[in-house]
């Protein structure tokens, strides 16, 4: 589309981190062990609400409460701590379980820059996006919140190599390298987004970025981790559907956007709830509504959009992993103008339904040849349907997707630093109706891999096989 009109976002961000809740665990109740401590301002002392301390490699992390503090759950053993908070440069630092030392402090520098944060798409263990082989891009924190847009692409969309393409402003669609459709997966937490937006220009991506914590990009080829047809890249939006963390407190957010060119509004909030020592539950909700697009010569009819998504997810978190369930649901209501070569003469109005079920669990074992052990296993029901002027169905697509994915990570091993072997299922339902004449689809795929990152300092490679099936 051509260039639109300045528009202004403004954000409010509550920040209810730090709301000091009572905990729901009982006051007399022992809690396991792990690592606690503070978070505090170098130069000032005072404590800082709202970081987040993650564990490096084991998916743990916490969210530091009003007074600074926080607790994280893990078995006995050596680990690697990350601390980042918006305004302060992020720091890493060893810790050790048990320590002599009840308390860990740990003190941030106020950094007016964002430095690259940690990434955890398309590598076997988390790492800088500046060590990464492969090129990578992170937004999260600060840049997240300025660049936030209603759809995943136009988020991205100031992301070098990558572009954005669409029929409206709720069908923007990513293009990496000048690859789109099937040759870029969209991750939704590490697991694929069913939709149709690879079957048409108008169809939207059944995802809204509102809610994301961090999104990370990765180009080139990521075949190995995530099938053959990521050649173009992989978009993960992460959002933590099933928390792998039980808070001291309820901690929750909220954010509000504004639009003037759409005359615009949408909110999301979450919270994470300990119900015991062992089980968190997070709730999440999100609403996106918006008019016709502004243009310098009118309102371009028919654009506007209504989304609405809700989710909880629940989990047990052990010293040594976790399993745990989520479920979402994603409504998407909006408009393709009409007048695109190709496209509808009038314009048609698209309702589109998301439905997703996720299970998934991790063991990481002190001992033996394997570090972590990962599965996952996920049934998605998409509907999408396209209403003619004046109420006439002309399209309908149905898309049911079952899902699982294994993956083992072992230790190092000589120059092997990191590797994997992996496998993967699935089953999918695909039916057409309406106008189109298209045979109704089953497929079943199935896939094998194997991947290592050989580090020969100062040299890393990598390098991987994979075998896909598919009927």
């Amino acid at each position: 589309m051509s260039a639109l009109p300045s528009q202004i976002t403004i954000r409010a961000i509550a920040c209810l981190l730090a709301f000091a809740l009572a905990p729901l665990t009982s006051a007399g109740q022992e809690r396991p062990g792990g690592i606690e401590g503070i978070v505090r301002a170098r130069e000032s002392g005072e404590p800082l609400a709202g970081a987040r301390v993650t564990v490096i490699g084991t998916g743990r992390f916490a969210i530091t409460h009003g007074d600074g503090s926080f607790r994280l759950q893990v078995p006995d053993g050596e680990y690697t701590l990350r601390v980042e908070r918006l305004g302060y440069a992020p720091i890493e630092m060893t810790s050790t379980v048990p320590t002599d030392n009840p308390l860990v402090v740990i003190e941030l520098e106020e950094s007016a820059l964002e430095l690259e944060g940690i990434v955890v798409t398309g590598a076997l263990s988390e790492r800088g996006a500046d060590e990464a082989l492969r090129p990578v891009s992170v937004v999260s924190a600060n840049e997240l919140q300025r660049r936030l847009q209603p759809t995943v692409a136009s988020t991205l969309g100031s992301e070098p190599g990558l572009a954005v393409t669409s029929m409206g402003p709720a069908t923007a669609r990513p293009v990496i390298r000048g690859m789109s459709g099937d040759r870029i997966l969209v991750l939704e937490d590490g697991v694929r987004v069913v939709d149709v937006s690879n079957a048409g220009p108008d169809h939207a991506t059944s995802l809204d970025p509102m809610s994301a914590r961090r999104i990370e990009v990765v180009r080139g080829p990521g075949a190995i981790l995530y099938g053959s047809n990521a050649i173009g890249g992989v978009i993960n939006v992460i959002r933590d559907e099933v928390p792998t963390s039980v808070p001291h407190h309820a901690t929750g957010s909220m954010t509000v956007q504004g639009r003037s060119v759409t005359s615009g509004v949408g909110g999301s909030a979450s919270v994470l709830v300990p119900l015991s020592q062992r089980i968190p539950v997070r709730f999440e909700a999100s609403r996106r509504s918006s008019g016709d697009l502004a243009t310098p010569v009118g309102d371009l009819g028919n654009t506007g959009i209504d989304v609405w998504s809700l989710g909880a997810g629940t989990s047990w978190v052990g010293e040594a992993g976790h399993v745990g369930v989520a479920g979402l649901v994603h409504l998407n209501d909006h408009g393709i103008p009409g007048g695109f070569v190709g496209g509808h003469v009038e314009g048609v109005a698209i309702e589109s339904d998301r439905v997703s079920v996720k299970a998934e669990g991790e063991h990481r074992p002190t001992e033996g040849l394997f570090s972590t052990l990962a599965g996952n296993a996920t049934y998605s029901y998409f509907e999408h349907l396209e209403i003619e002027p004046p109420d006439i169905l002309g399209t309908r697509y149905e898309r049911q997707t079952i899902a699982s994915d294994l993956l083992a990570r072992h230790r190092a091993i000589g120059p092997f630093s990191a590797g994997a072997v992996g496998a993967r299922a699935s089953w999918e339902a695909f039916e057409f109706g309406g106008s189109l004449f298209t045979p109704n689809t089953d497929r079943i795929s199935m896939g094998v891999f194997g991947y290592e990152e050989i580090d020969l300092d100062p040299i890393r490679l990598e390098a991987g096989l994979r075998y896909d099936w598919t009927q």
